[in-house]
């Protein structure tokens, strides 16, 4: 078992960790791989998992997504990572209870349409197919396609809830 605190110098951590399921030693290769915004110290929450690796529970998104219309990543002097147990199995089917029966908010549900609108695109459907097979309306499905202009930093900003899709949707749309 590894020590409860893990000390780590100079570490930069990507926004995109904290959708990972990342090993320690992942997380210390990404060390110096930006040079923006130096915080002091951060505290991150990393849970075992049964596989060996570990997942971010905590304390990576509240300090990034400051940073994520500026800075592709953020770097601090140095991080503490918390190691916690894993979860029983009770613990984890409990979790996934309360996200099934969660309010899903209409960011979510436009998200999940043009993700399964671009699955079906690629699988060579055209727009009154995808329609039928969604039963969304054609002129829903083509405003939600103008997500397709959205940039790497503006689908950053819709994944941590600081910008609206539809925001999104009606700047490219002008």
């Amino acid at each position: 078992m590894l020590n409860s605190t893990l000390q780590i110098n100079q570490l930069v951590i990507d926004p995109m960790i904290t959708s990972l399921d990342i090993s320690l030693e992942a997380v210390k290769l990404k060390a110096n791989s930006f040079a923006n915004g130096v915080t002091p110290e951060a505290q991150i929450d990393v849970r075992e998992s049964s596989n060996g690796l570990f997942h971010v529970e905590s304390g990576i998104v509240d300090v990034l997504a400051m940073f994520l219309a500026n800075f592709g990543g953020q770097k601090f002097e140095s991080v503490n990572v918390n190691i916690l147990p894993a979860e029983s199995a009770e613990d984890l089917a409990l979790k996934q209870s309360i996200y099934d029966n969660r309010e899903v908010s209409e960011s979510e549900k436009i998200v999940d349409s043009y993700n399964s609108m671009t699955k079906l695109k690629e699988n060579g459907f055209n727009i009154e197919q995808i329609s039928e097979k969604m039963g969304i309306a054609k002129p829903i499905l083509k405003s939600i396609e103008a997500l397709d202009k959205a940039t790497k930093q503006e689908w950053e900003l819709i994944r941590f809830g600081l910008v609206s899709p539809i925001a999104t949707i009606s700047s490219k749309r002008a």
